[in-house]
């Protein structure tokens, strides 16, 4: 389970394409891997929001992690603040280089990106690469290790909600 929450915070960094987005509705699939020195399982993360409360400014986030046999499904609140929209990405990929990233074009399922990839190092020793992109949430691809764990994600697929929120 601890394994969950490190995927969880470090993987909902998130936001989407041409389309007006963060939106009610909005919806990413990742397929990928966790590992560790004796064995691989496939992993797959899902993001939806499922809906927003005006009055507090929030958006209910929808997550679903399965690790081989092990599923966690969770809502949580996020600020409208922290979920990214298509001018913070774009404003990231056109700024890439000078905000400590590297732009690399990523194929995936869901089709090929322009991203900014970005690495966050931790004082546990860990790291993550993130490429972010015009995507629902902004990740398009996420690497995450410690010593001798890893996961390793990729987007499979993206829709967008029905109505611009808020």
């Amino acid at each position: 389970m601890k394994l969950f929450h490190v995927y969880t915070t470090l993987a909902l960094s998130l936001s989407a394409t041409a389309m007006a987005y963060p939106a009610i509705g909005d919806r990413v699939e990742y397929v990928g891997h966790f590992s560790d020195n004796r064995f691989t399982r496939p992993l797959t993360q899902t993001t939806e929001i499922v809906g927003f409360v005006k009055d507090r400014d929030l958006y209910m986030i929808r997550e679903s992690q399965e690790l081989g046999s092990e599923t966690r499904r969770s809502i949580r609140e996020a600020p409208t603040k922290e979920v990214m929209t298509p001018q913070d990405i774009a404003h990231m990929i056109s700024n890439c280089e000078e905000i400590g990233g590297t732009s690399e074009l990523v194929i995936a399922e869901a089709g090929t990106f322009d991203t900014c990839a970005r690495t966050k190092e931790f004082n546990d020793g860990s790291f993550t690469k993130t490429w972010y992109g015009d995507v629902p949430f902004g990740v398009v691809r996420q690497h995450w290790q410690k010593f001798r764990k890893s996961y390793d994600i990729t987007l499979e697929s993206y829709t967008f909600g029905d109505d611009e929120t808020p």
